[in-house]
């Protein structure tokens, strides 16, 4: 739709000075040198229909009103009592006309531009603003913002614009009712579509100026809050009339952020209307278009990218426009050249399939339906720089043509950097993962510049900066940090992004958490892979301008729009991962214990067995880390082992014999009764001892035919510690304890007689023979038992061998396991193998639910000789002669032994005599009864 003209200025040349005539009084403009054939102020549609000069603008002026709780606005110099505008500032009209003044704008323009003015000669001028009206999203008029006629001035370089504003305000609703506490002034709110309210903000607790701050306003929810990223105060978020912000939201004095909590508008003054303000914006923008009839061609890149990295595809497009009233011949020439020596293959192709670099054509004028003139170039980016050039018409002369400087369309499409870094980072022996962290191109900007080719921009760059994980299956959680696709209102745009990611053991074949063991041949070699992380993109820019044509009368240009783009540094972070391995020794050096017999016997009837414990097989683990980027575990891991270890001790066995009522003890009392001739039965307990003065030198002289009990008491004490899984009696004990009561002998070649009066041994058995008693034949004549067995006290105690594996620990020192523990794994001096933990960091704990236990039992037994002291008589006819008692230990063979840890040692435990008498025999009973 054609916008409204406010007014049109008929322009005669009187002099040096324009004079402007419309149905407005004033409107003067000073031309100088220049032939200015029409002003148009207002409208886009109704701008002239012929080529650009160029523009100014939009130059921007501005109108602050503070309003003081003295009851006065105030405007430079300027003060304006409340009472001269009735109940205070309602209506635009009050101020405007309190004001009463215009204002002017006075601005350079470009040398360039006011130069081709002069050359020009004729030119048209448009006078518009950019403000857009919500409505009708078209530009609004420049009457919405000025009254009566501005006067527009050119000279001396310069353009001058005075002219008497307008204000706006939203009427239907005032401060005091929006926040629900009632002001002593009306304090108007400022259409949001022409300007905004200013506040003073005061420190709330005490009077500190903090400075101003921007308001906001929406029209469609008078009670919205400002968004928070504005910095901006809305209307709603004060709360009461001493100017009291709401509490939770941040805003801006100039660059300092506050705290609404903590500010206040004003300082106690805004019950009065204090410290608020008002602020209008005044854009205007000047366009001058030339008057001439064109004939001119006219070439642009339509597509061409500003910088490209090495190996990109680039592709370029030009057209060429016409002014010319009829259809042209006309040639055209390609030239892209590399700014150094290098070979480059471009494919050229045109919109009717022409594929040559240069040629004649046909051109159409504009608006012609056979269409735009639009010819290709496409190549791949070298390692340098690249210009290209089209050119059409080249001499001016094919038709000929007013203007060649716009017969050449130039450009240089940069080579982008490359960056290329290299990453070494180490994964170390007892680490299962590290996260890693790194800025993807060093201490690079990764940067595209944009440069906009004319007119001026339309939107935001666009476009985003690619960065590919080439090997997901090294580079684990990958994320790329601080790289937003672009949507920026700039040139330069710049990315430093962070790469975080997460390297893994098990990548390289090494995962020691699902029993997978990798073997290297040198441990002290890392095993090497590389990732890379890659990176280009581009973004790309619209951008606007006009072109115009000199076919059409009065006209006002074509719009444009196009594209330009530029692209990133480009480049590859190499990360190379040193991944070092160790998962530990199959065989520990062994410590060497004891398996032998010591003492055994030699005195004392003391004895000592050693020997090693069958080895108890245990489950390891060890402790691995996850890392974080700084190489410092953030959490650990208990990992299976690789190699099932072995508890291994010496065990031990102390034996203790002692007599503890020896036969001369038992003995002594009729022995003694027996020097002291003494005579009755009454005085011999167990044995008559002969009490013939020739027999006293004897020890133990008897006669045949008389009773001869035998006696003793001994005991044994037996200590063993074993080495097991479990508690309770030990079999290595408790065999032992048999054994040794098994190895008991009570000896004896008297010869006594049985219940039939035949000559038999103390066993019962022949007399030629010694009669010898053990534990498990124990029974003498007449079925009598005469050994016995009594234990008389057993003690087991069983200490669990202590470890901790519930966390890791830094040095041997602190894993308070018990020693025995670590003897038999990896990683400590006590196993000789304290070089696998300080070289490779690998050290072995137990792992849960495996206990072993030093069991030590302590068995104490009493064997008694005829406890009862049951009466054995000898045989009245045993010959004379010298006999003998004997108790002894009989050679225990331990390798004989089956189903103790012991066995092995395949050894003799020797046999002692414990106790012996030698007795006489000299006659016999009959010698006595005759």
């Amino acid at each position: 739709m054609s916008k409204r003209i406010c007014w049109i200025l008929v322009i005669m040349i009187i002099s040096s000075t324009i004079i402007c005539y419309s149905n407005y009084d004033g409107g003067i403009v000073n031309a100088e040198k220049l032939n200015i054939v029409e002003v148009i102020i207002d409208g886009i549609d109704d701008e002239p229909k012929s080529r650009i000069i160029g523009s100014c603008g939009p130059f921007r002026k501005a109108i602050e009103l503070w309003h003081y709780s003295g009851g006065y606005w105030k405007y430079n110099n300027l003060v304006i009592r409340d009472e001269g505008l009735g109940k205070g500032l309602v209506k635009e009209e009050e101020l405007e006309k309190a004001i009463n003044e215009e204002i002017t704008f006075e601005y350079a323009i470009d040398s360039e531009l006011y130069k081709r003015l002069i050359k020009e000669g004729d030119i048209k001028v448009v006078c518009s603003t950019p403000l857009i009206d919500e409505n009708t999203m078209e530009n609004k008029s420049i009457c919405d913002l000025f009254y009566g006629t501005p006067t527009i001035e050119i000279k001396n370089g310069k353009i001058y614009f005075s002219a008497k504003p307008k204000f706006h305000f939203y009427n239907e609703t005032s401060y005091y009712e929006i926040i629900g506490d009632q002001l002593n002034v009306i304090i108007p709110i400022v259409d949001p579509d022409y300007g905004y309210n200013t506040y003073a903000i005061w420190k709330r607790t005490k009077p500190e100026d903090w400075g101003g701050a921007v308001g906001y306003f929406d029209k469609n929810d008078i009670f919205a809050f400002a968004p928070p990223e504005s910095g901006k105060i809305a209307p709603a978020q004060i709360k009461n009339s001493s100017g009291h912000l709401i509490e939770g939201f941040t805003f801006k004095t100039g660059t300092i952020t506050r705290k609404s909590e903590e500010s206040s508008v004003g300082y106690g003054t805004f019950k009065n209307g204090g410290a608020v303000g008002i602020h209008f914006d005044y854009p205007i923008k000047f366009t001058f278009y030339s008057a001439k009839e064109p004939r001119d061609f006219s070439v642009r890149f339509e597509t061409i990218p500003q910088s490209a990295a090495k190996g990109d595809p680039v592709f370029v497009s030009a057209v060429i426009n016409s002014a010319f009233i009829n259809e042209q011949k006309t040639n055209f020439r390609w030239e892209i050249t590399p700014v150094k020596n290098r070979k480059l293959d471009v494919e050229y192709i045109n919109k009717y399939g022409g594929t040559e670099e240069q040629g004649e054509i046909n051109v159409f004028p504009e608006g012609d339906e056979r269409g735009d003139h639009i010819f290709y170039a496409v190549f791949t980016m070298p390692d340098c720089d690249v210009d290209v050039k089209f050119i059409v018409n080249e001499d001016g002369t094919n038709p000929e043509e007013d203007d060649l400087e716009n017969n050449v369309a130039s450009a240089t499409i940069e080579l982008v950097e490359t960056f290329n870094n290299l990453e070494i980072i180490n994964l170390p022996y007892d680490a299962l993962s590290r996260d890693i962290s790194f800025k993807l191109a060093g201490e690079n900007e990764i940067k595209a510049q944009l440069r906009l080719p004319r007119g001026s921009w339309d939107g935001n760059a666009k476009g985003e900066l690619k960065v590919t994980n080439e090997n997901n299956d090294l580079l684990h959680k990958f994320e790329v940090k601080d790289n937003p696709k672009v949507n920026e209102d700039s040139e330069t745009i710049i990315r430093k992004p962070i790469i975080n990611a997460q390297i893994q053991r098990s990548d390289f074949g090494d995962n020691p958490s699902k029993k997978i063991y990798l073997d290297v041949a040198d441990p002290t070699k890392p095993i090497q892979k590389k990732a890379s992380v890659t990176y280009n993109g581009n973004v790309e820019r619209d951008y606007t301008y006009r072109e115009y044509c000199d076919r059409e009368e009065n006209c006002t240009g074509h719009p444009v729009s196009s594209t330009t783009s530029a692209a990133f540094n480009n480049g590859i972070h190499e990360v190379q991962i040193n991944t070092y391995v160790y998962n530990g020794k199959k065989d520990l050096k062994k410590k060497e214990y004891e398996n032998k017999i010591g003492n055994n016997y030699d005195k004392d009837f003391k004895a000592k067995i050693l020997w090693t414990n069958s080895p108890i097989k245990f489950d390891v683990i060890r402790y691995m880390f996850h890392l974080d980027a700084a190489g410092n575990p953030k959490t650990w891991e208990a990992v299976p082992g690789r190699y099932q270890r072995e508890f291994v001790q010496q065990c031990s066995a102390d034996i203790d014999w002692n007599v503890t009522s020896s036969i001369k003890q038992e003995y002594e009392q009729d022995r003694e009764a027996a020097r002291q001739g003494k005579q009755g039965q009454a005085f011999y307990n167990k044995v008559v001892f002969a009490t013939d003065k020739n027999l006293r030198s004897y020890d133990y002289p008897i006669k045949s035919g008389y009773y001869f009990n035998p006696a003793g008491k001994y005991t044994f004490e037996v200590t063993t510690v074993n080495y097991k899984t479990g508690q309770g009696k030990r079999k290595e004990h408790e065999e032992l304890v048999n054994v040794l009561i098994n190895s008991f002998r009570y000896e004896s070649n008297l010869i006594y007689i049985n219940g039939s009066n035949q000559a038999v041994n103390i066993a019962n058995g022949s007399y030629k023979t010694p009669g010898i008693l053990t534990a498990k034949n124990n029974k003498g004549i007449g079925g009598k038992e005469l050994i016995s067995v009594k234990t008389t006290e057993y003690k087991n105690i069983a200490n669990e061998i202590p470890y901790y594996s519930d966390k890791p620990y830094e040095n041997e020192n602190e894993n308070k396991s018990h020693d025995f523990w670590k003897m038999s794994m990896e990683g400590y001096s006590l196993s000789g193998s304290l070089d696998s933990y300080t070289k490779y960091k690998y050290r072995e704990y137990v792992a849960g639910n495996q206990k072993v236990y030093e069991i030590t039992e302590t068995t104490k037994v009493e064997i008694v000789v005829n406890g009862g002291n049951n009466k054995f008589y000898t045989h009245p006819k045993m010959p004379d002669g010298e006999y003998y008692i004997r108790v002894w230990l009989d050679n225990i063979n331990l390798g004989k032994m089956s189903g103790v840890d012991y066995s092995s040692i395949n050894d003799t435990l020797k046999g002692v005599i414990l106790d012996n008498i030698k007795i006489t025999v000299k006659g016999s009973i009959y010698d006595d009864i005759s």
